[in-house]
């Protein structure tokens, strides 16, 4: 890793707004999980000594969350929206870390954030615009630090994120909340798990997880919700790019399973592509078994979010969580077979970007003679 590896920061959680608009005692343990963000950030730059950019308007909760501080953090505070940004210079030279608020999620919320609006996106759109120029300060060593894209972010978390490229985000969240080791290890507290420290990430309404990066990525979880999606997630890499899950086919998932050629018809999924990538197998000569397991591989740097599992005459079934975080490559997945009939068999991989990956195979079991 170089001297001046980028740091990200990107979480589900509106702290900035809940530092400046909650009441105690959930208000400082707000202001800490901004603080610990913003000072882990901003602390792999060339020069930490350097002021945050920070893309904020309206109530500027985000501003006034780094104001309370100690010691104090220098800053400058710029809209996405102002036309000035839109060619302001964004370098090392000037700023340790670019701090982005929190996006609006709902009109009920009484902690709404400062960022776009609850029908459109300007400030993430200006922000997206921009994409090269944030990659170009990362990667000489600037920090970036993400607070919650609310609606926004779980409407179309693609477009959303699209300067990161980040795996998707969910529709909801599942507390409570548990730091990973590398979140405490960066400096976030739970009460709930270490009584006596600061409920910095289950104090408050939480808006958005996200789909577990590739265990190879250089993107990490620093946090982890209840049913074992992340909550915040960090990088530190001279290469913005690497966080982004690398393109797959449907041959290097389902290659290994028989019946699919060497080869196959599967092509390479482009990012922002519709549809989904399929290869369909040689149909089985009658098998004497009712059950066969096929095997799948997970391409290094691809992770998978889930597999959609439809077998003639059976229930669609899902396949996540655990078994699809483990480290291992390979994943075994079970079909129950008809009895002297054709099974038709489809399976449906999600990965953590979104992608689709099919497989179909027809099967019969043999007659009994």
């Amino acid at each position: 890793m170089s001297a001046h590896a980028g740091r990200l920061v990107v979480t589900g959680h509106d702290a900035d707004a809940h530092c400046i608009r909650e009441a105690a005692p959930d208000r400082p343990a707000s202001c800490h999980f901004v603080a610990t963000g913003v000072n882990w950030a901003r602390a792999g730059a060339p020069d930490p000594t350097k002021p945050v950019l920070i893309l904020d308007r309206a109530n500027r909760d985000l501003q006034k969350s780094v104001a309370l501080m100690s010691p104090a953090v220098p800053n400058v505070i710029v809209s996405p929206r102002d036309p000035n940004f839109a060619t302001m210079a964004i370098d090392t030279a000037t700023y340790s870390a670019v701090l982005i608020a929190s996006s609006k999620n709902e009109a009920s919320d009484l902690t709404i954030a400062d960022l776009n609006e609850l029908d459109s996106t300007p400030d993430s759109d200006a922000i997206n615009a921009r994409a090269a120029t944030f990659a170009s300060f990362f990667n000489a060593g600037g920090g970036i630090d993400v607070m919650s894209g609310g609606l926004a972010g779980r409407t179309n978390s693609a477009k959303y994120y699209a300067f990161l490229k980040l795996t998707r985000a969910g529709s909801t969240v599942s507390t409570p909340f548990t730091l990973t080791p590398l979140g405490r290890a960066i400096g976030w507290q739970d009460a709930r798990a270490h009584p006596g420290e600061l409920d910095s990430i289950n104090c408050c309404d939480t808006h958005l997880s996200f789909d577990l990066p590739a265990p190879e990525s250089p993107l990490k979880v620093a946090e982890l919700d209840n049913v074992g999606r992340a909550v915040t997630m960090v990088a530190e890499t001279n290469d913005l790019s690497k966080i982004e899950e690398v393109p797959t086919t449907a041959q290097a998932i389902f290659g290994g399973v028989p019946g699919v050629p060497a080869g196959g018809n599967g092509t390479v999924v482009v990012p922002g592509t519709p549809g989904s990538n399929t290869v369909t197998a040689k149909p089985a000569s009658c098998v004497n078994k009712t059950r066969t397991k096929i095997t799948l591989t997970r391409p290094k740097g691809v992770s998978f979010a889930k597999i959609a599992v439809t077998v003639t005459g059976q229930k669609k079934r899902y396949i996540k969580g655990k078994v699809l975080r483990a480290k291992s490559r390979k994943i075994a997945v079970t079909v129950k077979l008809r009895k002297g009939k054709t099974t038709n068999v489809k399976m449906v991989v999600t990965t953590g970007s979104g992608r689709k990956l099919t497989y179909k195979r027809s099967y019969k079991t043999c007659k009994k003679r």
